[in-house]
Formats: structure tokens, C-alpha cells, sequence
């Protein structure tokens, strides 16, 4: 039987398909958008509304997830401590910053170690699709 857990009205299976992608974005649309794309191009994901929530995810699914989008502009855990927190999770992630604004590495904390790729909103789907891909299959 497979184990459901219930993170801050996040629900996820432990036994779903090995998972590839965490999305993390406060805005539904976006985040129900960026989920149907990527399933689209024949990945996994977990799709979440909160940094809190995506650290919890990763408590999960760490080891199986190779990337992570998360939104730069979030309310409670802004995306750069998102990011913070779940590099000392799982350290292999790669992830890629999202964001309305013009952003680059600049915008990080001097002492980020992470590697880092932005893509700015809104983006097409091909974007999206295309940067994941090429991203995991590094």
C-alpha cells in the first residue's frame, strides 16, 4: 500500500515513479503549468507551493531528484534560502531560478555554492522542457 504524506496541503505517494524534478512556486497556475509541461516531456516531478514544503519533499525524495526550479519571489522562505536549505539536503541538486525579474548569479549570495541557472517569466514551454532536459541529462 502505498504511504501518503501531507505537507502543508501537499500530498505525495512514496511509491509514485522514481522522481526527477521539484517545482517550487507559490503561484498555482505557474506551478500547475510548469508540472504539465515537464510531465509532457516525459519526466517525473513534485510540484509544491512553499520552500518549507519543498524541504520537506526532498526529506523524502532527495536522493531520486535531480533538479529543482524554484521560484525567486516567494512569501516565507524566499527561493535563494529555499535553495540554501535544500543544497544541504540533497548537495547534488542542480537547480534553476525563476523568476519575472532579469536575474543573475549576482543577485546570489557571495558564498553560493550551488550551480544555478535561470530562466526568466514567462517562459515558453519549449524553454522549460528543453533546459530540464538538458540540465539532467548532465
Amino acid at each position: 500500500m502505498a504511504e501518503l504524506i501531507n505537507t502543508q496541503n501537499q500530498t505525495f505517494s512514496s511509491t509514485a515513479k522514481r522522481t526527477r524534478v521539484l517545482i517550487v512556486d507559490d503561484e498555482e497556475m505557474i506551478r500547475s503549468l510548469a508540472e504539465k509541461i515537464l510531465k509532457r516531456a516525459g519526466l517525473s516531478t513534485i510540484a509544491v507551493s512553499s520552500g518549507s514544503a519543498a524541504v520537506e519533499a526532498m526529506r523524502v525524495w532527495g536522493e531520486e531528484t535531480t533538479l529543482a526550479i524554484v521560484d525567486y519571489s516567494m512569501s516565507g522562505m524566499t527561493g535563494v534560502e529555499t535553495i540554501q536549505e535544500l543544497q544541504k539536503i540533497a548537495p547534488h541538486l542542480t537547480f534553476v531560478v525563476s523568476s519575472g525579474h532579469i536575474l543573475g548569479h549576482e543577485d546570489l549570495p557571495g558564498d553560493f555554492t550551488a550551480e544555478v541557472h535561470f530562466l526568466q517569466k514567462p517562459y515558453r514551454a519549449n524553454q522549460l522542457s528543453e533546459l530540464a532536459l538538458s540540465l539532467i541529462s548532465k
